[in-house]
């Protein structure tokens, strides 16, 4: 069904306020305006993250809105008010004020453009893919290869597939599955002669596949893999401090 408003924001509770009104009817009185007022209170409202981010008590949170790009417009316009008067306004409740001002970090993978008015409410960073060092850091902590050498090829190969053009170049998730993989195989390297059984990890998409098949340019990456390995290698070996290995 996708982010709906329901979700981020929250809604009422339907079944809550039934009950309130059979277990509650002999002294509710025939006020149907005040009644309706009362179930149309934040103690019927089942509140969504945003809603909750805005009525945090006790100090600032942090409110993160992953991959704002893949929700429709309504959602990105429902921010407006949010990150420009830091208050919501829900039908049958009214307007809410924030109780602290929560520290927002609103991410993009820049799927689709995210309009004007809401960018000139954030602060823009952009995020590019880390260097080959830092990479073979990453995969030093959250792989459990104990191979250096495989570790400095798969870093190797990320950066050199991330410079090939790719429709979707692989992310660090995808590299980390890659290395387990390996793992299960028991190969310490990469080599061409496993293209085949390591296409599904690399490509995600058809343009992607059949370029990895011309046989010259998956070569041509594992060539490049094992250049920057063995770069990498050469400086831990000449003993300057590259990454976890370096320091130790």
């Amino acid at each position: 069904m996708g982010i709906t408003e329901e979700k981020v924001i929250g809604k009422f509770d339907e079944a809550l306020q039934k009950l309130y009104l059979d277990t509650q009817a002999a002294n509710l009185g025939q006020d149907w305006d005040q009644i309706r007022s009362r179930l149309h209170s934040l103690d019927f409202f089942a509140a969504g993250p945003l809603l909750r981010a805005l009525r945090y008590e006790t100090q600032p949170c942090v409110l993160l809105i992953d991959e704002l790009d893949k929700v429709d417009h309504d959602i990105e316009a429902l921010l407006l008010e949010i990150l420009s008067a830091w208050q919501v306004t829900i039908p049958k409740l009214g307007t809410i004020q924030a109780t602290t001002i929560p520290f927002v970090v609103l991410s993009s993978n820049e799927e689709r453009r995210l309009g004007d008015p809401l960018r000139r409410r954030c602060f823009y960073l952009r995020f590019e893919y880390p260097s080959v060092e830092r990479e073979r850091e990453i995969l030093a902590i959250r792989s459990s290869s104990e191979s250096l050498q495989l570790r400095g090829q798969l870093a190797g190969l990320a950066h050199a597939l991330r410079g090939w053009n790719m429709e979707k170049p692989p992310s660090i998730a995808e590299m980390l599955d890659l290395a387990q993989a390996l793992e299960i195989l028991g190969s310490e390297e990469i080599s061409h002669q496993q293209r085949d059984l390591l296409l599904p990890l690399l490509a995600k998409t058809e343009a992607d596949r059949k370029r990895l098949l011309l046989r010259s340019g998956f070569e041509g990456l594992v060539a490049d893999s094992k250049r920057y390995r063995d770069d990498l290698m050469n400086i831990v070996e000449d003993g300057a401090p590259v990454g976890l290995e370096g320091a130790a």
